[in-house]
């Protein structure tokens, strides 16, 4: 999907309820022009963070925001977003209400 959406004008995509589990995007096909992604109410796990860290982490991204509510992020994978985010200066808007993290997270 992501391949076929490379150089596509989308700037919003939403595969929510999609049983989603781990992303796993080449830098090179995510979507230019993507500014809103929704992955809320998937199986997204610590898997799946390490994924998203990548893209979050990309250099150029147009990415704005991202919806990760309702799937299975715990403390752990929190940490990993987190650490993604150090560096992201794109991003401004990160909701992950409903998932398995503690206070620690």
């Amino acid at each position: 999907l992501f391949r076929a959406l490379r150089d596509s004008p989308i700037e919003r995509l939403s595969c929510q309820k999609c049983c989603i589990q781990a992303i796993e995007i080449e830098n090179v096909y995510f979507p230019r022009h993507l500014m809103h992604l929704y992955l809320s109410n998937n199986n997204i796990n610590i898997d799946g963070c390490h994924g998203i860290a990548k893209l979050l982490q990309r250099k150029n991204t147009a990415l704005s925001s991202l919806y990760l509510t309702m799937n299975k992020i715990d403390d752990d994978g929190a940490g990993i977003l987190a650490d993604a985010l150090r560096n992201n200066t794109s991003l401004t808007t990160l909701v992950l209400k409903y998932n398995m993290m503690t206070i620690e997270g």
